[in-house]
Order: structure tokens, then C-alpha cells, then sequence
């Protein structure tokens, strides 16, 4: 069996209905996180429990797809500009210093470029390079439309 859950999302500031399949609960960084297969969106995620808005049984797949147990992860060079503690939620980082560099790992590019684009001028992403050239485009999106109006 699995849940359906109602999250809120830091990273979006908003509520989304999730099908997911719970694996384990771990703790990081004084938190508790729900690690699930996410059929909504077709990839492992986790879940931070005080987050989760409600929750109910629901029945779902007993497979998780191969292709997605497969899947390479991408790493991430993130460069701290200013550091604040949405900063280090947000990457699961605890030590933070103006300079500093670290490496991240996520199975989904799309949430690396919303962090980042979420991050504003606290950090830089240094690599890699594809992803930087995705959120200039996007960042050049956003301010045409500025200058539209």
C-alpha cells in the first residue's frame, strides 16, 4: 500500500497532491524525512514530515519502474555567496561560510535549477554548465517580461 499525501513545498511555496510508495524514515539535520518513490513524479524523493499536510492510505503499484531505479544522479558545484539557513535547508548543508563551495547530488535537474533559482543571489551554481545555461534562459525569460510592461 501507499499514501497519497498532501505536501507543501518550500521550493514552490505552494500545495501538491503526491501518490507516493514510503520506503524508510531517516533523520537529518534534527528533521524527519519520509524517503517514498514518488509516482507523481516518476522518481524517488523525500518528504519532510512537518510538511506533510495530511496523509491517507492509497493503493499503488508494486513496482517501482527499472528505468527510474537506473537512473544516474546529478552533482551539482554550488558556490555560497550568503549564507542563510533557508540556504542550508534547502541543500542540506550545516556549515555555510561566504566562498565556500560544495558538491550536491539530486536525481532530478528540474529541482536543481528551481533551488537555485529559488536561492536568488545567495549562491552560485558553478556546474554543471548545462543547467547554468538553462537558468540564464529562464532568468532572461523573467526579465523580458519585466521589461514588457
Amino acid at each position: 500500500m501507499g499514501l497519497q499525501i498532501i505536501y507543501h513545498s518550500l521550493y514552490r511555496d505552494e500545495l501538491s497532491t503526491r501518490i507516493i510508495f514510503p520506503i524508510e524514515m531517516v533523520e537529518k539535520d534534527g528533521h524527519f524525512y519520509l524517503s517514498s518513490y514518488c509516482y507523481s513524479a516518476l522518481d524517488f524523493r523525500e518528504f519532510r514530515v512537518d510538511r506533510i499536510q495530511g496523509a491517507m492510505v492509497q493503493a499503488v503499484q508494486k513496482e517501482i519502474p527499472k528505468s527510474t531505479i537506473e537512473q544516474s544522479s546529478y552533482t551539482a558545484t554550488i558556490k555560497v555567496l550568503t549564507p542563510t539557513r533557508a540556504i542550508a535547508e534547502r541543500f542540506k548543508q550545516s556549515e555555510l561560510a561566504v566562498n565556500a563551495t560544495f558538491d550536491f547530488e539530486t536525481y532530478s535537474l528540474q529541482w536543481m535549477e528551481r533551488s537555485i533559482m529559488a536561492s536568488g543571489r545567495a549562491v552560485c551554481l558553478q556546474s554543471p554548465p548545462e543547467v547554468r545555461k538553462s537558468i540564464a534562459v529562464m532568468a532572461q525569460s523573467m526579465l523580458d517580461c519585466y521589461k514588457a510592461s
